[in-house]
């Protein structure tokens, strides 16, 4: 009896280390699938974070390109500005020049009315003295 126990003890001792041993291996797989889903988790976030990133840079791209065409057209509204600008400053120096033109000779003509009217009113002056005295329109007449 002593060796049945002695048996079911070493029996009982082996079934639990076999348990624990168990226990152990699968706690081992365990922790190698976790690490192994843990791995796969880790790629998946890194092929996320990828694309994400490969995402940001692609619309980085973009807006670039979108600014740089911005700055492109702008010039090119600001280059075609400047030229209607300087058609513009062009007819008006232009319409300047005209009007100080027109202007000198307002004046010009001006001056001649003043002319005139001088001349008109002298005229007016000489027939009215020589309507006045019939003796000096006698000598007038005669040279």
């Amino acid at each position: 009896m002593r060796y049945k126990s002695l048996l079911s003890s070493q029996f009982e001792y082996f079934a639990r280390v076999s348990l624990f041993g168990c226990l152990l291996v699968c706690a081992n797989w365990r922790t190698k699938f976790m690490l192994l889903e843990n791995l796969n988790s880790y790629r998946v976030r890194r092929y996320r974070v990828k694309r994400v990133r490969e995402g940001l840079e692609n619309s980085l791209k973009n807006r670039i390109e979108l600014i740089e065409n911005y700055v492109r057209i702008s010039s090119m509204i600001e280059i075609k500005v400047e030229l209607e600008l300087d058609v513009v400053v062009t007819e008006i120096v232009n319409n300047v020049e005209k009007i100080a033109q027109q202007m000198e000779q307002i004046m010009e003509i001006g001056n001649l009315e003043e002319k005139w009217r001088i001349q008109d009113e002298a005229n007016d002056e000489a027939e009215r003295l020589l309507s006045y005295d019939p003796a000096i329109s006698e000598q007038l007449s005669e040279s």
